[in-house]
């Protein structure tokens, strides 16, 4: 049976191994005072954290919009496409190198099936160009921490 939870930590391990696989660096894991002086994008689930984070000229929020049960067995959940939603900010409107590390890297990654540009925008407020891009899983078994 494939939880709800054991689909979310999948989910969230594989985001993360393909982002840190392409050289962006986990939000979570670097020291609040090395933010201004990265030089790679940083990720985040959900949100960045501080106001110096959301300063960078390039930054990731990533966010698992769906896990939904698609083959049962027995009456129990045995496989869930999953949803992912990342939103790439820069300052810049052209991103062509981290695009293509990003479409290359979810690609390549076993635990995803695809990888779209869902909308690509400008955020007048924020200064900032957002592209956003959907990648799919499909999930099965169980988390092991």
């Amino acid at each position: 049976m494939v939880t709800v939870y054991d689909a979310f930590k999948q989910c969230q391990t594989a985001v993360e191994e393909v982002l840190e696989g392409i050289g962006f660096v986990n939000g979570i894991k670097i020291l609040t005072s090395n933010i201004k002086s990265e030089k790679e994008p940083i990720f985040w689930f959900l949100k960045v954290i501080n106001a110096d984070a959301s300063d960078k000229q390039q930054y990731i929020t990533y966010s698992i919009e769906e896990l939904s049960p698609i083959v049962y067995g027995d009456g129990k959940i045995m496989l869930r496409k999953a949803t992912i939603e990342i939103n790439f900010y820069s300052r810049k409107r052209k991103i062509d190198l981290y695009f293509k590390q990003m479409n290359d890297g979810f690609l390549q990654s076993l635990s995803f099936s695809n990888f779209e540009l869902s909308k690509f925008n400008y955020d007048a407020g924020t200064q900032l160009f957002v592209y956003s891009f959907i990648v799919v899983a499909d999930v099965s078994g169980s988390y092991d921490e």
